[in-house]
């Protein structure tokens, strides 16, 4: 009952996606850091890290002599397990198209990159992202059931009131489709797009230049 109770709380369901968005975001971390960087108390990280775990979403170790603050017992430090799911991306450039399968730990399993027609329709490119998301699943031994998620960029704008490609001289072909409708009802799992940009941004944000940037929304 107070799982359940506790799955259901607003307030505690995001206070959940906070620690598990620092733990993606930074990687291993001690429950101070973690209670720090998603700002809350060291009591509720430590009762949401004690359900994660329960859950099997994090494991938690032994920090490295190395990075110990100081003499004594060393801190623990919390990380999302690997093996707890796995996530896909979707790539399409003008002219390539790249699928990679990677855990929660950001360890890429598989992966495949094929060159593309920069002419060509939406319909030959969902279908042959559709076989290699096939593909790097089988290689990664990974099935549906544990996927968390597949994000999928494309060169072009993304209209958010329509969901549709908007006007593109990179990839005409896909001018006037809405690929979340058409990407989730071929793979049968929901597709989350966006403009390569933005999530070239992101990518920046979470582990290249851009890491400790004040982000305004």
């Amino acid at each position: 009952m107070g799982n359940q109770a506790s799955s259901s709380d607003p307030r505690r369901a995001a206070n959940r996606e906070r620690v598990i968005a620092a733990l993606r975001q930074h990687g291993a971390l001690s429950r101070a850091d973690l209670a720090a960087l998603a700002r809350l108390s060291r009591a509720t990280v430590s009762s949401i890290v004690s359900e994660l775990a329960g859950a099997g979403l994090v494991v938690e170790s032994e920090c490295p002599g190395d990075r110990l603050p100081q003499p004594g017992r060393p801190p623990s430090l919390v990380r999302l397990d690997p093996s707890a799911g796995a996530a896909v991306g979707i790539d399409f450039g003008k002219r390539h198209l790249r699928v990679v399968v990677a855990d929660l730990g950001h360890r890429v399993l598989a992966e495949r990159c094929v060159e593309m027609d920069p002419d060509h329709e939406a319909r030959r490119g969902i279908r042959r992202a559709s076989e290699l998301f096939d593909e790097v699943l089988e290689e990664a031994g990974v099935e549906r059931p544990r996927l968390v998620g597949v994000g999928m960029g494309l060169p072009g704008p993304v209209v958010r009131d329509t969901g549709e490609m908007g006007s593109s001289t990179i990839l005409p072909g896909w001018v006037g489709v809405r690929p979340h409708d058409a990407m989730t009802e071929r793979l049968r799992v929901a597709v989350r797009v966006d403009n390569d940009a933005n999530l070239g941004a992101l990518g920046e944000l979470t582990w290249g230049a851009g890491r400790g940037a004040l982000v305004i929304c």
